[in-house]
This record gives structure tokens, C-alpha cells and sequence, in this order.
């Protein structure tokens, strides 16, 4: 049986800590920076990660920020397609952003409410960026390989249980680009960069969690190889009521 490569992460947290909180985090390495302590080395899966951000919570110190540190150290992967580039998001995708969330025909299968302000589009696109930053998975904003500054929708995957190299898809696209393949061509891309031989975030399983009413999306999955595995009862709320999903999924084999 081969060794369980171990994943470096670098987490700080706020204030200095001297050589006496050493062995609290060992093996990890602490590093005083101006304000602030770096905590970094190597985590063998996400429990060890939990328990060691556990510690930080108990002892009462503030985190600043999680990162993974192979990930970090890395360029955001470009993908195109025929008509699609396939992009980093970046803070100037806001406005296209909140074009698609404040929508009403956007919002119905989604378990976020409808987007009220362009900080919120703020917001989720600093989420998104983050995404990548903390080793956590991808989401790329999609635009059309004429136009790459135009956003017009986007798709990725975040991680569910590492150990498992197990994912969950999301994507949405703006209603002026809907029943053209776009989304089709964008998740197939997607899929051969998550199921090759990158080494970012070795993939497995990718997980979609669907409403049964949302059919569109159902036929893009099943399109797309995914099986219809089980029905999550009353899995998530939102809409004030509990409502049921599918769990489709699609495996590296």
C-alpha cells in the first residue's frame, strides 16, 4: 500500500506566538510576521486540518486566513473550448455577476436568495477567487472566447470530502445564453480538466445536487454522464420550506 500523500497548507492567525505554543502545533512550523504567526507544514487529510483550526478556535486566537499552500503557488488553470474561455474571476466581473443573480428566472432553483446589491456580487466573487486561494476547488467564470472580459456565467467544483478526491459541481449562466450547449461545452471541459492528469485537485466523483423540478439541469447532467443515484428528501431549505433533491453523480472510470 502506498504512502497517503500529505497536502502543505499554510494558516495564520493573528498576533504573535513565541517557541512556547511550538509544540502545541507540532510538527507544524510557527513563524512570527510583523502581527501576525504562520502556522505551516504539512496536514495528512481534512480531520487533521479541522482539529489543528480547532486548537485555534479554543485557545482563543483569531484566524486570518487558511490556505493551501501547492495550490497557492500555482497559476488558476485557463480552459477554452470552441466558443468558450473558461477564466479566473476577477473583482471587475461584479457588475456581470449581479446581472445574473438579481434574476428572478436565475433564482428559482438556486438556495440563495435573489442578490440585492452590487457588494454582494462583491462579495461572491471574492468568495469565488478565494476558492482557489485556500485549495478548495475552482469556479470559472465563463465568457465567450470574442468577448473574455464579458462574463456571462460560470461553473467549477469545491471539495466534499478530500480523502475521497469527492466534488460538487455548481454552475449557473445568464438567461440570454440559455439552450445554446453553452453550459454542455463548459462542464465537458471542466470534466476532462478534472478527470486528466493535473495534479491541483486530483478528482474522483463529481456530485450535483439538483431540484427534480429543475428538468433543465437534470437533462445537462444526464447529457453529460452523470447518474441519477437517490433522492435526498427535504434536503435543503430554502424558499421557507424544506424541499428534496437528486444526488447525480459522475465517476473517473
Amino acid at each position: 500500500m502506498s504512502a497517503i500523500e500529505k497536502i502543505p497548507y499554510e494558516i495564520r492567525v493573528q498576533g504573535t506566538l513565541d517557541a512556547r505554543w511550538a509544540g502545541l502545533f507540532a510538527p507544524l512550523d510557527l513563524r512570527a510576521q510583523k502581527d501576525e504567526t504562520l502556522i505551516a507544514g504539512a496536514v495528512q487529510d481534512q480531520a487533521e486540518l479541522f482539529g489543528i483550526l480547532l486548537k485555534i478556535r479554543d485557545i482563543g486566537l483569531k484566524l486570518v486566513s487558511v490556505r493551501q499552500a501547492s495550490l497557492r503557488s500555482c497559476c488558476f488553470p485557463v480552459l477554452t473550448t470552441d466558443r468558450l474561455l473558461l477564466r479566473e474571476f476577477c473583482l471587475e466581473d461584479a457588475p456581470a455577476v449581479f446581472d445574473i443573480f438579481r434574476r428572478e428566472d436565475v433564482n428559482e432553483w438556486l438556495e440563495t436568495p435573489i442578490m440585492q446589491s452590487i457588494e454582494d456580487a462583491e462579495a461572491r466573487v471574492r468568495g469565488r477567487i478565494g476558492l482557489f486561494n485556500d485549495g478548495m476547488g475552482f469556479r470559472w467564470a465563463i465568457a465567450l472566447r470574442e468577448n473574455p472580459a464579458q462574463l456571462i456565467g460560470s461553473c467549477g467544483f469545491f471539495s466534499l470530502r478530500r480523502g475521497t478526491q469527492t466534488v460538487e459541481a455548481g454552475y449557473e449562466l445568464h438567461p440570454d445564453f440559455w439552450r445554446r450547449g453553452i453550459m454542455t461545452e463548459a462542464l465537458r471541459a471542466v470534466i476532462q480538466f478534472s478527470f486528466g492528469e493535473q495534479q491541483l485537485m486530483p478528482v474522483h466523483r463529481i456530485e450535483a445536487l439538483v431540484s427534480p423540478g429543475n428538468i433543465a439541469s437534470l437533462r445537462l447532467l444526464e447529457k453529460l454522464g452523470f447518474v441519477q443515484e437517490c433522492l435526498r428528501r427535504e434536503f435543503f431549505f430554502w424558499n421557507n420550506r424544506y424541499q428534496d433533491v437528486y444526488l447525480c453523480a459522475l465517476l473517473n472510470s
